[in-house]
């Protein structure tokens, strides 16, 4: 049985409108960033935000070239591997001290939760020529009012390798690892931005009570066709486990049998890249995957993705991706229901603009890898970040994020949906030093015939973050996954 989604027309009006978007992109000429004339450094007027041009150097990605190495933390670009405080390679770029208030509304159940927290950001990074070894870890460690005095958890790591093989061949090898036995202390920002180079960072959101595991291995072999043409072949495997809620969230609401399990995904796919500049390039790419399915059955995913991204002028970013997606729904003989085909889309979309003493990001995001729970198909996610710079010393982050889970047949097709909303404030103490505090509130509309759950999320405490000396630009600092001012 082949059957179209519910917003099909929809779709299509859209994806005729993303389409000849990229067509308009392409044939804009490529001087329209020449026709925007520097400001004399003099003659700036600082009060006009609009005025102003990032004046930190954007990476430089070409084929056959190493990408920059992203903060798994603050999710902007480091620039250097060694920070002041460090054995050997291994470095501490940042430690978080924070006090926690989680009031938690769960049905007709209403808790309060304090806990204290710290947390680092923990960075190992070896080069040797042109290849590169880097491992970043995350850290942190709870001491809560339920249950266990302390708890080493919400945990995040990433392995990541890149080794040229030959003149045109190389090798890029991630392990993004993600352990969270209590999703009711992520305090972080959905979307965190990186203005320089266009980029968004994406977290988790903050889930119903249960533990959470991810792993994600992808690799990839590129070849360079020339200095601005390559192709890429890609596999990947990944594992989700989910759990019922740690007893720190005590008393632990009854979970849903159903939403615990293990769920695997592999797959891979080939690409074609074309870059005009460091800042422009064009795309195709097909892939398949597999997942299996905790509650037996898996879903086959046959994915066409044509990607654009482009600098349209000295401080404003866009890149997108949009094509169809085949799919296909099979479950053994005795659940009783029966194979479904749907054809839908898959796509991504994320500008940002930045001005003198601010930032603004927008970015939605929908594909079938990044799930969150088990038996799901495809997640949907919207996310808006504004941060600004008052002085010297005050930093100011406000943002909103929207996620929309759909599943497999056998949950009767249903939905999650789940909105959170953030603000977050910093003072610098010292050049390194800095006071924190962050707000964040949390409703869904409850997880596959669970309660609706709603959280307000009160942090505050003190931050410590590494900066290099030679430090430029007008970019504000980034939130970081710790809550406050970033790297």
């Amino acid at each position: 049985m082949v059957r179209r989604s519910a917003g099909g027309k929809i779709v299509q009006i859209f994806a005729g409108v993303v389409c000849l978007l990229f067509v308009g992109l392409l044939l804009i000429p490529g001087t329209v960033r020449g026709q925007q004339a520097p400001h004399p450094s003099g003659g700036q007027n600082p009060n006009e935000d609009e005025n102003s041009e990032d004046k930190t150097e954007e990476p430089e990605v070409v084929p056959g070239e190493q990408p920059p190495l992203i903060s798994l933390d603050s999710g902007q670009v480091v620039t250097r591997a060694i920070s002041s405080v460090h054995w050997g390679r291994l470095s501490l770029f940042s430690l978080n001290i924070s006090a926690i208030r989680d009031d938690v509304s769960f049905g007709s159940t209403n808790d309060s939760i304090t806990a204290g927290v710290i947390k680092g950001f923990l960075l190992y990074s070896f080069k040797h020529g042109r290849d590169e070894f880097d491992f970043q870890y995350l850290p942190q460690i709870t001491f809560a009012s339920y249950g266990i005095s302390s708890n080493l958890g919400n945990q995040a790591l990433q392995f990541h390798t890149f080794r040229h093989l030959s003149n045109r061949w190389t090798l890029n090898i991630s392990d993004s690892f993600s352990y969270q036995p209590n999703q009711a202390y992520t305090q972080d920002p959905t979307i965190i931005p990186q203005f320089p180079s266009g980029n968004i960072l994406q977290n988790p959101f903050l889930t119903p009570n249960q533990g959470y595991l991810n792993n994600l291995v992808q690799g990839t072999l590129s070849y360079s066709r020339s200095q601005k043409s390559s192709y890429n072949f890609s596999a990947r495997y990944g594992f989700l486990r989910v759990t019922s809620g740690s007893t720190l969230n005590a008393p632990a609401p009854q979970i849903n049998s159903d939403l615990t399990g293990n769920d695997n995904l592999v797959g891979g796919g080939v690409q074609w890249e074309h870059s005009w500049n460091p800042t422009t390039a064009f795309g195709v790419s097909a892939n398949y995957d597999r997942r299996f399915l905790s509650q037996g059955g898996t879903t086959d995913y046959y994915s066409f993705l044509a990607n654009y991204r482009r600098r349209l002028t000295h401080t404003v970013y866009f890149s997108g991706s949009i094509g169809p997606t085949i799919l296909r729904e099979s479950f053994p003989a005795s659940s009783g229901t029966q194979n479904d085909t749907t054809i839908t889309y898959e796509g991504t979309f994320a500008l940002t603009k930045a001005f003198l003493h601010s930032g603004l990001a927008l970015s939605f995001d929908r594909n079938h890898i990044s799930s969150q729970y088990l038996q799901g198909t495809l997640t949907d996610r919207w996310g808006l970040s504004y941060s600004r710079l008052f002085g010297r010393r005050w930093t100011s982050l406000i943002g909103g994020g929207y996620i929309r889970q759909q599943f497999t047949v056998t949950s009767g097709n249903s939905a999650y949906d789940g909105r959170a909303a953030w603000a977050q404030v910093g003072y610098a103490l010292f050049r390194e030093w800095s006071l924190t505090g962050s707000y964040t509130r949390f409703v869904d509309t409850g997880l596959l015939g669970q309660a609706p759950e709603s959280r307000n999320l009160f942090v505050g405490g003190v931050r410590w973050a590494w900066e290099p000396h030679d430090r430029s630009g007008p970019m504000p600092k980034a939130p970081g996954r710790s809550g406050g001012p970033g790297d």
